[in-house]
């Protein structure tokens, strides 16, 4: 990173935690309309308020990832580490961005039989990485096709979690960097960076893979990280 994208990076990440408050505030609201919280209101309204509901948490991941790529670039990123649920982290993040995939006309489809317990991690972070995959691969999946999420284990005993579709694009792991997409295909190019920074601080990486037609981001937790109880 040169040391004007550090200070580009720095500058977005204050302007990032400026506007968390704000955006808590309207993301509170949303969510008492839509639990219809001071009674009963039509099905447009509450539609409407999942709709601004789902926008606050696209802006939250967005802020959230800004503050991360900021904490990098200053070297102050701290792991707050917990056994995590990978399967519940999963589902998490397909609740979450099932309008959009939905939108698309993308099926999301995890298959976890390979994860036998928790990994010790930072959850906000692990979460952050996994949003930034799947919402990366549903920008640039074909339409009406499939977003697969997998795990398996690999020789050296770790973890490989990967969020595959079809396709041969990649999107570069670099700052303020997109991969091709159609015109109307929206983003700022940071999920990825962000992705293999957290990756890289819980000792393990972040990565493309190609096969069959198919194209795949992977997330690779070190067998260390398999020891969800541990310290």
């Amino acid at each position: 990173m040169t040391d004007a994208d550090g200070q580009r990076v720095l500058d977005a990440a204050l302007l990032a935690h400026e506007l968390r408050t704000p955006l808590t505030v309207v993301q509170g609201y949303a969510e008492m309309i839509a639990a219809q919280a001071h009674g009963d209101l039509s099905p447009a309204y509450v539609e409407d308020a999942r709709v601004i509901l789902a926008a606050c948490r696209h802006m939250a991941a967005l802020t959230e990832g800004m503050m991360t790529l900021g904490a990098m670039a200053a070297g102050t990123l701290v792991l707050h580490e917990t056994g995590c649920d990978l399967r519940a982290l999963v589902e998490e993040a397909c609740a979450w961005l099932s309008p959009a995939a939905a939108r698309a006309g993308l099926s999301l489809v995890a298959d976890l039989a390979a994860v036998r317990g928790p990994v010790r991690g930072d959850v906000r972070l692990l979460r952050q990485a996994l949003l930034n995959l799947l919402d990366n691969a549903i920008r640039y999946a074909p339409r009406n096709a499939g977003v697969e999420i997998s795990a398996r284990p690999v020789p050296q005993g770790g973890l490989c979690l990967a969020v595959a579709n079809p396709g041969d694009a990649e999107a570069p792991f670099e700052l303020f960097a997109r991969g091709k997409t159609e015109p109307e295909t929206s983003g700022l190019g940071l999920g990825l960076m962000v992705a293999r920074g957290v990756m890289r601080a819980h000792g393990g990486d972040c990565r493309w893979i190609r096969d069959r037609g198919r194209v795949a981001a992977v997330l690779d937790f070190p067998a260390f990280r398999l020891d969800g109880e541990g310290g």
